[in-house]
Formats: structure tokens, C-alpha cells, sequence
């Protein structure tokens, strides 16, 4: 990715046909790491699709003009909380990665139903590791009020890797781990 301790933490960096997520605390930076991590490896060739439930297409551009030098052609972003337009998106671009921001906005049917969430990440993995083009997929995930991953537990046995942030807004260095 381009960041050192990012990829320490991933043992190297992404891996193709892969899906992690990355929660922390609300303010914790998540949305701002992906899109970073989204920049540096468009930037590396990598088509990226950057789906937001929660950001418009117009809130995204002003994060990245903020945080970013330039945002890479190689990356589309979608303001959607339909799986399905996440999916028809993939199949019109063809990404290598793609960041879900987060995924207890999409629905197949219904937003917020925990049963919908485990759904939508069961596409994703799908997306990622079936048939003849794997992909990685980054999946941020909102945290309880007990700090701990919103909705069932086993959304974290779905995934490969489960990334959290430690650290508030007001904090200048976080922790991934």
C-alpha cells in the first residue's frame, strides 16, 4: 500500500482474493485510511472502487482534496447503499480492490439488519475469492458503544482479517493492530 506499518501489520501489504476489516471508534480515521490506501495503490496501476453508504460522491472528493495531493484517476467512487449497485459497479469497472465504507449501511433488501450485513459481506467474499479474478476486498466496519465490532460476531470469522484502530481524532498517531 504504501504505508509502512499498514503493511507490517498485513504481513507485506493486500493480498489479491483477500478481505479484511478495518474498524475503529467513530472519528478513529477509517474512511481517511482506505482512501489513502486507495490513492497509493491506484497509483501502483490498481483499479480501486471506493463504495460509501455513508459519504456522498461530493463529501469523498473533499476528504481526498484534503488529505491527499491528488486523488488517482484509478479509483471510482460510488455513493450507494445498495449492494447490488456495488456489484453491477464491479462488473462495469473490473477493480483489482475494493473498499466498502461501511459495510452496516448496505443492504441487499434492508440497511442496519445484522442478518443484511453478513449478506452483503458474504457477496464480498465472493467477489474476492470466487471464480477466475480474485480481488481484495476492504471492508470498514462500525464499532458498538462497547468498542467492538457492530453487529453479529461472525461477520469477523467471514473475513481474513480483522484491522483495529485505536486512537480519537484529536490524537495525532494511531494504532492498527
Amino acid at each position: 500500500t504504501g504505508i509502512s506499518e499498514y503493511d507490517r501489520v498485513m504481513g507485506g501489504g493486500i493480498v489479491r482474493d483477500s478481505v479484511s476489516i478495518l474498524t475503529s471508534p467513530p472519528g478513529g480515521g477509517k474512511s481517511t485510511l482506505a482512501l489513502t490506501i486507495a490513492n497509493n495503490v491506484a497509483d501502483q496501476g490498481l483499479k480501486v472502487l471506493y463504495a460509501s453508504g455513508e459519504e456522498s460522491e461530493g463529501q469523498i472528493k473533499n476528504r481526498a482534496d484534503r488529505i491527499l495531493e491528488g486523488i488517482n484517476e484509478n479509483i471510482w467512487i460510488l455513493s450507494s447503499v445498495s449492494m447490488n449497485s456495488v456489484i453491477d459497479e464491479i462488473g462495469k469497472i473490473d477493480p483489482d480492490i475494493i473498499v466498502i465504507d461501511s459495510i452496516q449501511t448496505f443492504a441487499l433488501s434492508r440497511a442496519g439488519n445484522p442478518t443484511q450485513t453478513m449478506e452483503c459481506a458474504g457477496e464480498l467474499v465472493q467477489l474476492a475469492k470466487g471464480g477466475l479474478r480474485p480481488r481484495a476486498v476492504i471492508i470498514i466496519g462500525q464499532m458498538n458503544k462497547s468498542d467492538e465490532l457492530a453487529g453479529l460476531r461472525a461477520l469477523e470469522h467471514l473475513v481474513d482479517t480483522v484491522l483495529i484502530m485505536e486512537g480519537d481524532s484529536q490524537d495525532e498517531l494511531r494504532s492498527v493492530y
